[in-house]
């Protein structure tokens, strides 16, 4: 069970820059609001339908990555202790943090993005949930992209696709209920 434990915990460290800046498009929409919110498709349609619709903005796209990139650069500082290092997949010193957090933080709104092309030729309305989807593309995304600098085992990239999403289903209902996001899951 301690072993289950360890492996939950190290790869939740591993994921979390794609993990916070999945969120991040929600606390940058409350801080910004009307600002910045050109939507990256500029609204344009394909076959009458949005490319990715009016939520999917700059202003969350750039917010995701920044926090990819402070969240990976504060665990790359946090490496220095013990306790850090226990639960870091890698030496964090043998890597660009700001990279690796670009990449992560690119990665899971890229996920996000091509799940929500998807969502429109499928003709879901935006925030409409789509379960498993929904709890996985930042994770897929953010995975793949930071592949170009570590690759985790198997074992973490089941656990990920396993255990995250349970946790990003709890998220969202906090956030619902806290009135911080508009969808519960």
């Amino acid at each position: 069970m301690q072993e289950l434990l360890t492996l939950i915990l190290k790869s939740l460290w591993y994921i979390l820059p794609a993990y916070l800046a999945n969120i991040s498009p929600v606390f940058a929409y409350n801080i910004f609001k009307n600002k910045f919110s050109t939507p990256i498709d500029f609204n344009k349609k394909l076959l009458n339908r949005p490319l990715f619709g009016k939520n999917k903005t700059y202003r969350g796209f750039i917010s995701g990555i920044l926090v990819g990139i402070l969240v990976s650069s504060l665990q790359s500082y946090l490496y220095a202790f013990k306790s850090i290092k226990d639960i870091s997949l890698f030496d964090y010193t043998s890597i660009n943090p700001v990279i690796f957090g670009f990449l992560m933080g690119f990665g899971a709104l890229f996920g996000d993005l091509a799940k929500s092309f998807v969502k429109r030729r499928l003709n879901f309305k935006p925030g409409a949930s789509w379960i498993p989807f929904d709890q996985t593309d930042f994770l897929v995304g953010g995975m793949f992209f930071a592949s170009f600098v570590y690759r985790p085992g198997a074992d973490v990239i089941i656990t990920i696709l396993l255990v995250m999403p349970i946790v990003k289903v709890i998220i969202d209902q906090i956030g619902f209920y806290l009135k911080i996001s508009r969808s519960q899951f």
